[in-house]
């Protein structure tokens, strides 16, 4: 355990990344962002709880959004965080109808709602601020979910990996949103989680445009999950 938050994010993000890009703290909750250091970056969040003998990691992310917390199943800590446009200084993310504004700092924004309801639904990046002026963003069109994809879990030795996978046409592709889980998580946590991965299971992915961004996305399910190919 350890009795720092800033102390416990250096030493979980050390094999995957060279740098924090933010901390943020709320009482017994604890959040970081990192960059991880090939040149195919992407950014991971992991969130923290602070037990009686310190900090401890809960989850692992490679895409933002709403991680449970152990004292209530309904409740839980969600997040809004990415790469900013260059020249950004400000960025206006939505929730739930309300909008939250909060600077851009190291090239990235982060926003988090630290006891909120499942029910809220998932953040939207309404505008940012570049040069002085406000560029709203084009919220995404809607799709109706049909199906689901597929939730793998596996219990590692010192953490549980769950990931997602989408159809993309002919082949189901396993690179979609990632958690790694303290071994000692409650049953009813793991639960959400595999909830919270099926929803953002889609039926039918884009296959990658690139073979770089197809190894931008496999580094991106394989770091976390503390393997190699």
């Amino acid at each position: 355990m350890f009795q720092s938050l800033g102390e416990a994010a250096r030493t979980n993000l050390a094999p995957f990344s060279n740098r924090i890009l933010a901390i943020r703290e709320h009482g017994d909750q604890g959040y970081a962002l990192a960059e991880n250091s090939d040149k195919n970056a992407f950014l991971l969040g992991v969130a923290y709880e602070r037990a009686r003998d310190g900090w401890t990691m809960v989850q692992m992310a490679t895409v933002p959004g709403w991680c449970p917390v152990s004292q209530s199943p309904l409740e839980g800590t969600v997040t809004s965080w990415g790469y900013a446009p260059p020249g950004a200084d400000r960025v206006r993310v939505e929730l739930g109808g309300e909008i939250a504004e909060d600077e851009v700092r190291n090239g990235v924004y982060l926003l988090i709602w630290w006891r909120a309801r499942v029910s809220q639904g998932q953040p939207f990046v309404h505008a940012f601020r570049i040069n002085g002026e406000w560029a709203q963003q084009q919220r995404p069109a809607s799709r109706e979910v049909t199906d689901t994809g597929l939730v793998s879990v596996f219990q590692q030795p010192t953490q549980y990996f769950l990931h997602s996978s989408e159809w993309s046409g002919n082949v189901w592709q396993s690179a979609g949103p990632s958690l790694a889980l303290s071994l000692d998580t409650p049953d009813a946590k793991l639960g959400e989680s595999i909830q919270y991965l099926m929803t953002e299971c889609r039926l039918v992915a884009g296959a990658p445009a690139s073979p770089d961004l197809s190894r931008k996305a496999t580094l991106a399910l394989y770091k976390p999950a503390r393997v190699r190919s």
